[in-house]
């Protein structure tokens, strides 16, 4: 993200929602997921059902059923209005 700014390019909700799947899939950077959610919403980005199932699929991934279930539930939400 620093880099991009440097350059003068603002992240958009698809890079913010890139990087939140990349920190899903991998275990040792799954606290970072949630770094990159909070810089989304401080930049105005308001999560999607992707970054929602990207979340769900972090938690799966490494194992915290507990945020799992939290993401399983918001996810059940966000669909029922759209």
């Amino acid at each position: 993200l620093d880099d991009m700014r440097a350059d003068g390019l603002r992240p958009t909700e698809y890079t913010f929602n890139s990087l939140i799947e990349a920190c899903a899939k991998r275990p040792d950077c799954y606290r970072d997921m949630f770094d990159y959610l909070q810089k989304m919403k401080n930049e105005g980005f308001a999560p999607n059902n992707v970054t929602l199932i990207n979340l769900l699929l972090g938690a799966s991934i490494s194992g915290d059923a507990e945020t799992a279930e939290l993401y399983e539930d918001a996810s059940q939400l966000t669909n029922h209005y759209h």
